[in-house]
């Protein structure tokens, strides 16, 4: 539609991906069909070259395009993360809990597994009596059924897509986990916008999806530390604020506009 209302109007036109796409898609469903590859590689093609601006929720994922379309300038592809809105986070007391709770919210789909993390669990019920008492794994719904129960949890975890190209993602999870203000607990690819993520805000720990023994790792040194935890940086979350967003997603429409306006 955007790219009918470009052509049609030649009025500034500024495209945002949430995700890849057509490489992504290919890579992500396993039942892309044959017929879809060809129709929608020129369609993203098109779309791109004729948007004025075109803005991703990664760094990496704009260094992709970047790769991708190397004959368009680089700032044809800026960068604007996902976030949490503030207000859906204001602070509340915790619930009261007992022993160690790790909660996982919202739905696993496409690309995203618990088994090696139960696996890993197991694990350490089997080795360590102390850990066998006091976990606990939680596995909950939508976000606004659940903030409470984040909020009172002592570890958020959070399984990443693992399908080739999904590394340049985030999970819009993770700004929501980071709000809350609890360690994480993340089963993602090492090399990835995920990492990228926790290490910049110091939101938690991360283990490789697919290794139980790293995992293992990760979660029983959680629980070693779980009277004094590593919590997010207050300072690096603000960025993902959404109100801070909305005002870098306005500098891009005035550039585009102002743009616009000279070539006219």
């Amino acid at each position: 539609v955007g790219l009918l209302l470009k052509r049609r109007t030649g009025r500034p036109w500024v495209a945002e991906l949430r995700d890849g796409w057509y490489r992504w898609n290919r890579a992500v469903f396993p039942d892309y069909p044959a017929w879809r590859d060809p129709l929608e590689r020129r369609l993203e093609a098109a779309a791109l070259r004729s948007a004025d601006r075109v803005v991703l929720v990664t760094d990496r994922m704009a260094s992709a395009f970047r790769r991708q379309y190397a004959d368009l300038a680089p700032e044809h592809f800026a960068v604007v993360p996902n976030g949490f809105d503030a207000t859906q986070f204001a602070a509340q007391p915790p619930d009261p809990r007992n022993g160690w709770e790790v909660l996982h919210a919202g739905a696993l789909y496409y690309g995203r597994s618990l088994s090696s993390f139960l696996e890993a669990a197991a694990r350490l019920v089997d080795a360590d009596p102390e850990f066998a008492r006091d976990f606990r794994l939680t596995l909950t719904g939508t976000l606004d059924s659940t903030i409470r129960a984040m909020r009172s949890a002592d570890a958020l975890l959070l399984v990443s897509n693992t399908t080739p190209g999904a590394e340049a993602t985030v999970p819009g999870k993770l700004f929501e986990y980071l709000a809350v203000g609890r360690p994480v607990l993340a089963v993602a690819p090492p090399d990835s916008s995920t990492a990228d993520v926790l290490e910049s805000t110091g939101g938690g720990r991360l283990a490789p999806a697919g290794d139980p023994a790293a995992i293992a790792c990760v979660l029983q040194q959680a629980f070693r530390e779980r009277s004094n935890p590593p919590l997010p940086s207050e300072v690096a979350v603000a960025r993902f604020d959404r109100r801070l967003l909305a005002g870098d997603l306005a500098c891009i429409f005035d550039q585009v506009v102002g743009g616009a306006a000279r070539r006219y």
